[in-house]
């Protein structure tokens, strides 16, 4: 833990600003608002049937949090990279991607390739492998440009680093994690599972419980590993020598709003945990904590889930 205090005191003694972080405060309590009084990610751009309109819902919902926050870099920062070619070329591909990674959908397609009962189970699980391939690969585009400024691709490296310091940020979490499950809205959104079809699927293939319960988690836990690419990688990796080390306030708010389909508590806590984990992914060059951290939460949410 002193070594993630000393990092995150570093960061902060270097870019705090109370006028910017104020205002980055209430444009979030803007978004929340907006949000979660008028239901509007899963009242609104889930419900969208067509998949292009599915795409311009997620490509808005996500690219206008983060322009917004990078309009408020610049009144503070008198930066000009919304000027830079290279900063908007970057911007519309990769939430590009994050929006074909939200809106994609091909149940249909993939259930007429097998005469499997439930079929929408075995969806679910390949679904989520793809989807780590649809942001990694495309994102090679811009590897050329990046790699002399980075460690590995985008932080991800054959050797990870800085692992044991994350340990303790995760027993922490863990006894925050369980205390969650005894919400009402927690509990009714986890286990992941009994949302995925699994129980239907085993019930008619004949297949045992925990062979379903043991696919779906680990295609579910895979998925955290396309998002910490993304939003610690990507996001902070390749804009940085453009936005300069406040690369860390559009990314924090970018994630966030990916919470909005999640309970209220989850959301607003992703505030504060995209927030440390962009830093610490900063400052070590690495994204295998990140990954380390974000998967053991969303397993233990799961376990928990469960037991509770």
């Amino acid at each position: 833990m002193k070594t993630i205090f000393q990092y995150l005191k570093s960061y902060v003694s270097e870019n705090f600003n109370w006028r910017l972080y104020s205002l980055f405060g209430i444009w979030l309590f803007i978004l929340f608002v907006f949000n979660y009084s008028l239901d509007f990610e899963d009242g609104y751009v889930d419900r969208i049937k067509n998949f292009p309109g599915r795409f311009l819902g997620h490509f808005l919902l996500m690219i206008v949090p983060y322009l917004g926050a990078c309009l408020l870099l610049v009144s503070f920062e008198k930066s000009d990279f919304l000027k830079s070619k290279e900063f908007w070329l970057k911007l519309i591909l990769a939430f590009s991607l994050l929006a074909f990674y939200r809106s994609a959908y091909f149940q249909k397609l993939f259930c007429s390739f097998f005469d499997i009962k439930a079929c929408i189970f075995l969806y679910k699980i390949a679904i989520k492998f793809f989807r780590l391939f649809i942001l990694l690969l495309p994102l090679l585009i811009f590897y050329k440009m990046d790699k002399k400024d980075m460690v590995g691709f985008y932080g991800l490296t054959f050797s990870p680093k800085h692992l044991k310091i994350y340990v303790p940020l995760l027993l922490i979490m863990a006894v925050l994690i369980f205390l969650s499950t005894f919400l009402q809205s927690i509990q009714d959104f986890y286990p992941m599972y009994f949302k995925s079809g699994g129980i239907a699927f085993a019930k008619f293939n004949n297949w045992p419980n925990w062979a379903t319960i043991a696919a779906f988690e680990v295609s579910y836990l895979s998925n955290f590993i396309s998002i910490e690419f993304f939003f610690r990688g990507f996001l902070i990796f390749s804009f940085v020598r453009l936005l300069g080390p406040q690369v860390v306030l559009p990314a924090v708010c970018c994630y966030a709003v990916l919470h909005f389909g999640k309970p209220f508590v989850e959301a607003f806590s992703s505030i504060f945990g995209g927030y440390i984990l962009s830093i610490l992914a900063l400052k070590t060059k690495n994204i295998w904590g990140g990954i380390f951290l974000h998967v053991g939460i969303a397993g233990l949410m799961e376990l928990f889930a469960w037991i509770t």
